[in-house]
């Protein structure tokens, strides 16, 4: 028994210390969201939706300018961001459907170099 926690502790040794401060501020980052979670369970739940609309909200937009949005969401965001009814970073150039069905500015070919 004494030779497996020695394994054990040799193992723990190991583990390179920057995983260490990753693990500890995940598990600080977890009690502080739900010390903020039970104080918010004493607001209006009004207040509550609104700031839950607003940070939605902003985050959506965000995804739709920047087209930044986690790949399971570009279902959602394409037809937004295609619509032009929301300004994107690349403008209607990615809006631009080309004859080939790739997104984007027409390319333009260049004539090949003459050669000497």
């Amino acid at each position: 028994m004494l030779l497996l926690a020695v394994t054990a502790l040799e193992k723990i040794k190991a583990v390179p210390p920057m995983f260490w401060v990753k693990a500890f501020a995940v598990i600080a980052g977890f009690i502080v969201v739900y010390l903020l979670l039970q104080k918010l369970a004493h607001l209006n739940k009004l207040v509550i939706g609104v700031v839950f609309f607003v940070g939605l909200s902003i985050l959506s937009i965000v995804w739709v300018y920047d087209r930044s949005e986690p790949a399971f969401m570009t279902w959602l965001i394409e037809p937004i961001a295609d619509s032009g009814f929301l300004p994107t970073k690349g403008g209607t150039d990615l809006r631009t459907i080309n004859e080939d069905g790739t997104k984007g500015p027409k390319k333009v070919s260049q004539p090949a170099p003459k050669k000497k």
